[in-house]
């Protein structure tokens, strides 16, 4: 998937927001020790391959890019996203230089920092992005988390992709070539993980399932007219914790009628799509089928799907972090969006402790800030009000 992702857009730039409580540790002993660190990462060593059509990465000039600034401008968490998108809109240098960076940002609250870390998106997918982390900043020998042994590809699955594909093949225009694109924009509600957990138990849902659930609750209600989300999955392995590559797919998830759309008719199609999705293994077996093709073909494949949806929803749980006396207590995963996508929005939901964060970055004149608010709202309602009978039994 690194050479689809380089195929389709070579500056793709994603990452994760990490917000520590906590007073930063003195910069240059940390400097040292994630040098250290990094030094041992295979992704975190590499630059573009030589040519196009290589499969092989090159050796970057240098084995680290870690900085620290502080920004007595940054006022308040207004300021502080600007901050962000500002940085993620800024490409890696055209020298061979890592495609990685990591930033320590203070300035609004003495006892508050944000932890950026950048990269190239083929070189490193959101599962391997949080290997990394736990290697530079937590404790490399903790057990992963998100990685998941092989499972036989199914023939059923071949169908659902071959599906997506055709449905997506006239999906939204992507921006012209040249000229500067919207500003990158973010916005973000924090929702409590055990409420979460126990709206999703009480609902025979996972915690996932009810976010996708509601998050296509959401998009009706603000009218964002968005017939499908791109959900991604990880294919990454326990044997390639630190493999550099993009070990990614995805498959697309229908959001119903309606509006407003209710939450039992969200939960149930949700779950059955989900659900199906899982049980014909859709992850292994889309990794499967794209491994399997040539560079060229590989791309045609997967290009509607990445290319033409305009929506993007993934999760991710991070694990347990601190930075000398600083605990990690939001994360939010984030994306370029480059023009050459037609991605309206990217929304994500980080899990970090006892807070889920649903974060959207998006370009055009979307509705982000009221699409965040919204789900976080109906999160809320969800939690108070107890599910119909028909839904608990599956009806």
């Amino acid at each position: 998937m690194d050479q689809v992702f380089l195929g389709l857009s070579p500056g793709l730039i994603a990452g994760f927001v990490l917000e520590f409580t906590g007073r930063l540790p003195e910069a240059a002993a940390l400097r040292e020790h994630l040098r250290e660190r990094a030094a041992e990462l295979p992704a975190l060593g590499l630059t573009f391959p030589d040519s196009a059509k290589s499969r092989r990465w090159s050796a970057a000039a240098q084995a680290a890019s870690v900085d620290f600034s502080h920004r007595p401008d940054l006022a308040d968490e207004d300021a502080l996203r600007v901050a962000v998108t500002e940085l993620f809109d800024r490409p890696f240098p055209a020298e061979p230089a890592p495609q990685w960076d990591l930033l320590f940002l203070s300035g609004y609250d003495a006892q508050r920092f944000t932890v950026i870390y950048r990269a190239n998106h083929a070189l490193q997918d959101g599962v391997g992005m949080i290997q990394n982390l736990q290697a530079l900043l937590g404790d490399p020998r903790d057990e992963p988390l998100g990685l998941r042994p092989r499972r036989r590809p199914t023939a059923r699955a071949v169908v659902n992709i071959a599906r997506d594909v055709r449905a997506t093949r006239e999906g939204p225009a992507a921006d012209a070539a040249g000229g500067s694109p919207a500003p990158l924009r973010w916005h973000f509600r924090d929702l409590d993980r055990s409420h979460l957990a126990a709206a999703a138990e009480s609902r025979g849902v996972t915690v996932n399932d009810l976010c996708l659930a509601t998050l296509a609750r959401a998009v009706r209600a603000v009218g964002m007219r968005h017939p499908t989300l791109l959900v991604p999955m990880s294919t990454r392995r326990p044997s390639e914790r630190y493999t550099p590559g993009n070990f990614t797919a995805g498959y697309l998830l229908r959001i119903p009628t309606g509006n407003p759309l209710s939450p039992d008719d969200a939960l149930r199609s949700v779950r059955r799509q989900a659900g199906n999705a899982r049980r014909t293994n859709e992850r292994d077996t889309r990794r499967a089928v794209l491994a399997g093709l040539p560079n060229a073909l590989a791309r045609r494949a997967a290009r509607p799907v990445i290319v033409n949806v305009g929506l993007t929803a993934s999760s991710a749980t991070l694990p347990h972090l601190e930075i000398g006396d600083a605990r990690l207590i939001g994360a939010a995963m984030a994306h370029s969006a480059p023009s050459s996508l037609a991605l309206d929005a990217y929304v994500s939901f980080a899990t970090t402790g006892t807070t889920v964060r649903c974060s959207v970055f998006h370009r055009k004149n979307l509705p982000g800030e009221l699409l965040v608010e919204t789900a976080r709202n109906l999160f809320l309602d969800l939690h108070q009000h107890e599910p119909s009978r028909a839904l608990r039994l599956g009806m």
